[in-house]
């Protein structure tokens, strides 16, 4: 998500574009159970489970929280389409490290909408709190503008492909927040101004055409929600002696960061130990524009 973070919770417009990494899935009707393995992106398995097919209880689980997710998901998937309900085996593979946070959870729910041909949101909903942006874009494979009316998703397909593009790059803080718990503890209290704002400002950086341009949106973004969570931008927290904007992606704090500069400004990071960064065009995922 590149803008709209927390204040999508709350009608605001957010910009969300894919990543190149993300999570496979490989469904097959076999066995006596629902046997589910999930490996990470070496190949080494770090969940699995064993459930009844009829009443999707649990028999074998390397994690209870995990499986009660499933279990809720897959139970909204079986009574939305009952004919799917039977004995599978699903292996999912990651292709990025567990701990970058580039949508794990997200990515299942698109899966298993996809797979079950349900609608994504209310599957969501079943199990977990969130806008659901993040599965939005896995399932469209393009930026789009996201909003949430009348408590149901507003999704449009944008062409967003920044000329400026080699002058932005990722770094990761190496600190993976929580979203859930960052949601728990966030005002609940936003102003109509504030919402009007961060989607005036969405749609501008949807359409900017130069850097000078989005930097000042990024500025002016970050500035607004560091007023309303009462929390420093990582800017001022950790880097404020860096020659360029950086925006908090996702929970403030934790996980990835953008930041706008050549490969000298990489190299700034790189310096103060923050080894993953990531030029833009390596991180996204970038469908041809129509």
């Amino acid at each position: 998500m590149l803008s709209g973070e927390y204040a999508v919770l709350h009608g605001a417009s957010a910009l969300a574009i894919p990543t190149r990494l993300g999570q496979t899935f490989e469904f097959t009707s076999e066995g006596a159970h629902i046997q589910w393995d999930s490996k990470d992106h070496n190949g080494n398995t770090w969940f699995s489970c064993q459930m009844d097919p009829d009443d999707l209880d649990v028999l074998q689980t390397t994690d209870s929280g995990i499986s009660r997710r499933l279990q809720l998901l897959l139970n909204y998937c079986f009574q939305f389409r009952p004919e799917l309900r039977g004995s599978y085996r699903i292996e999912s593979r990651l292709d990025f490290d567990r701990s970058w946070g580039l949508g794990s959870s997200s990515s299942l729910v698109a899966a298993l909408s996809s797979w079950a041909d349900v609608p994504f949101y209310p599957l969501l909903k079943s199990a977990f709190s969130g806008s659901g942006y993040d599965v939005a874009v896995g399932l469209e494979k393009s930026p789009i503008l996201y909003r949430i009316e009348a408590d149901a998703p507003n999704v449009s397909a944008i062409n967003f492909h920044p000329t400026f593009s080699n002058d932005l790059f990722f770094v990761y803080l190496g600190q993976k927040q929580n979203s859930e718990s960052e949601i728990q503890t966030m005002p609940h209290v936003w102003d109509g101004q504030l919402i009007e704002a961060i989607s005036k400002i969405t749609h501008s950086m949807s359409r900017t055409e130069n850097l000078r341009s989005f930097t000042a949106l990024v500025q002016e973004h970050e500035a607004l929600l560091s007023h309303q969570l009462q929390r420093p931008t990582i800017k001022e927290r950790i880097f404020h002696d860096f020659d360029g904007a950086i925006k908090s992606l996702g929970a403030w704090g934790g996980d990835f960061i953008l930041a706008t500069g050549r490969e000298s400004a990489q190299d700034y990071f790189k310096n103060k130990g923050y080894s993953i960064v990531i030029p833009y065009s390596d991180m996204i995922y970038s469908p041809q524009p129509h």
